[in-house]
């Protein structure tokens, strides 16, 4: 379950809709490969690992999100393929039906060579047609 405060998400929603009308008057080459937010990030100290929850889509309903990488800091910990979650909420509050499968959860296990420390999570979309979008938080 997504842990996610009311305003925080209202915010998450309006920022996303102001960008895209923003876009929808800018020429093509302006707009974004996609959008996404990182709801959750989480450390789990017992197992080292990092649990990520959020949602991605692409701008262009042709094109889909094929791989995800998760970094903390500058180390990559996880990259790889991504199933999608159903996320009624995302599709209807930006319109996009075809974000309706938009959900993702990933669980990274961090190398033992990464040294320790207080990193910021980031998670990067990458396309089927080779562009990529960093989620927001």
């Amino acid at each position: 379950m997504i842990h996610v405060t009311i305003n925080r998400w209202v915010w998450h929603i309006a920022c996303l809709m102001a960008f895209w009308v923003g876009g929808c008057v800018t020429t093509w080459a302006a707009v974004p490969e996609g959008s996404g937010v990182v709801d959750v990030s989480d450390y789990n100290v017992e197992r080292h690992e990092v649990t990520v929850l959020g949602w991605m889509g692409s701008a262009q309903p042709q094109v889909f999100v094929t791989q995800l990488r998760v970094f903390l800091g500058e180390h990559t910990i996880y990259q790889g393929r991504w199933q999608g979650a159903p996320r009624p909420d995302v599709a209807q509050a930006t319109h996009r039906p075809d974000w309706l499968m938009s959900g993702f959860r990933v669980v990274a296990r961090i190398p033992w060579a990464v040294p320790s420390g207080t990193y910021p999570v980031r998670v990067v979309a990458q396309l089927g047609n080779g562009g990529e979008f960093e989620l927001q938080h």
